[in-house]
């Protein structure tokens, strides 16, 4: 009887380290998967870019994931604009310009962020959402040139949320937000050409 209750409690802890590797290899592989395909190049010349977050309820508190979960736990976080978020999307914005054209300022506003966590039976959830705004503005049009909005979600259900791979999970969606306001900068150049 203790040999056989040895099996199922060595077989158990064997399981949940499987199952533990398995989980954290697919989270890495979700955040490594490419947000588009398409290479973008936008023909204007960035001379400025400036971020702007109006919203009042923001925080740049950690989301709250209890050691152990109960089903129905959930918190969100209505993410603040860090520094490193600022130099992320600067970054990504200064790689879609080519340079050469119109010289035109940009404002990135950040319409909606959020970081949320749920403890489902039997996985965590882990969801992110990001709405960006971006208008470029140049000295001859009044009150702007362009103007687009892009939005981008991401949910992960798995054995065991973490902050950081929420916070990597955010970045990955102001990225690809980001990528469509420029995707519809772009779609609109081509039909004013």
């Amino acid at each position: 009887m203790k040999t056989l209750r040895f099996i199922i409690v060595g077989l158990t802890v064997s399981s949940v380290i499987l199952l533990t590797a398995c989980s954290s290899a697919t989270k890495l592989k979700y955040l490594n998967e490419p947000f588009t395909t398409t290479e973008m190049k936008i023909p204007l010349t960035l001379t400025e870019i400036e971020f702007t977050d109006n919203r009042a309820d923001t925080s740049s508190r950690a989301v709250n994931i209890p050691r152990y979960t109960k089903l129905g736990q959930k918190d969100t976080v209505r993410q603040s604009l860090r520094q490193e978020h600022r130099t992320l999307l600067n970054e990504e914005m200064k790689a879609y310009f080519t340079g050469g054209g119109k010289e035109v300022k940009a404002v990135v506003e950040v319409i909606d962020g959020s970081k949320c966590f749920e403890a489902g039976r039997m996985t965590e959830i882990e969801f992110v959402r990001v709405r960006l705004g971006l208008t470029l503005l140049d000295e001859e049009h009044t009150p702007y040139f362009l103007k687009s909005s892009g939005e981008a979600m991401y949910e992960i259900k798995s054995l065991d949320a973490k902050n950081e791979f929420i916070e990597k999970l955010y970045q990955k969606a102001l990225k690809a937000a980001l990528y469509k306001c420029c995707e519809g900068i772009t779609g609109t150049l081509q039909q004013v050409q």
